[in-house]
């Protein structure tokens, strides 16, 4: 947060698309949140602050995981290193299913049963609606980091393989 030039103690709420570029039509309902600051990767050609907003370069020297887990709450789509950055940073997470992707209903899932969540609908978070919802998110108990050891896991369950 520091490094981002944001005040301590303030809520950090992290709207991340996965590295798409966004068009958000709504912003001005996110600065009506005063005491919330927004940070937008991928918004912008260069840092840029508008009030609580601050928009970051594609080309940042700042980690998504980074990103991540400086929030207090994460808003993305439900995808896998979304839902991975955001369990193992232990932080809320507001979420837009993406029905058409078959791992969408076990990743759904999985945030449902180990993370404070909010299921965003297209057209609340087009037009701005769920930030009226993301008090309630922000009040609930951040939970404990997740346990990210996967690549150890899986690392393992290779060499089990390999030794057959």
């Amino acid at each position: 947060r520091e490094r981002l030039g944001l005040a301590p103690g303030r809520p950090l709420v992290l709207v991340s698309m996965g590295g798409v570029p966004p068009r958000f039509e709504a912003v001005e309902r996110w600065q009506k949140l005063e005491e919330v600051d927004f940070v937008v990767p991928v918004g912008a050609e260069r840092a840029e602050r508008r009030g609580n907003l601050l928009l970051l370069p594609h080309r940042t020297p700042l980690d998504h995981p980074d990103l991540v887990a400086a929030a207090d709450c994460v808003v993305g789509k439900l995808g896998y290193s979304t839902v991975a950055e955001a369990f193992a940073a232990g932080t809320r997470f507001a979420f837009l299913p993406r029905p058409r992707f078959r791992e969408t209903a076990v990743l759904e899932r999985f945030v449902r049963r180990h993370l404070p969540v909010l299921a965003l609908d297209p057209g609340e978070f087009a037009d701005g609606r769920w930030v009226e919802r993301l008090p309630a998110l922000l009040a609930a108990p951040r939970p404990a980091p997740g346990d990210a050891s996967g690549a150890a896991v899986a690392a393992r369950a290779i060499e089990s393989l390999l030794e057959r």
